[in-house]
């Protein structure tokens, strides 16, 4: 496997940290936000199911591999 310096640009790797920062802030808004109307149970129920969806989506959108 290549090294990631290899893989990736310097003009990539600016816009990826930018979505990765981005998506943390959204989801931490989000969750806030959840807590302030329904129980920490329920919050916590649905950010456990949260990955089962986003594989299903990479896999079958993106032909992610099914092993990670």
């Amino acid at each position: 496997m290549a090294p990631m310096s290899e893989l990736l640009s310097r003009e990539a790797i600016g816009p990826l940290v930018h979505l990765g920062l981005g998506i943390f802030f959204l989801v931490y808004f989000v969750i806030s936000y959840a807590l302030t109307r329904i129980s920490a149970a329920h919050v916590i129920l649905f950010l456990n199911l949260i990955p089962i969806p986003l594989l299903l989506c990479g896999a079958l959108l993106a032909g992610a591999p099914e092993e990670a």
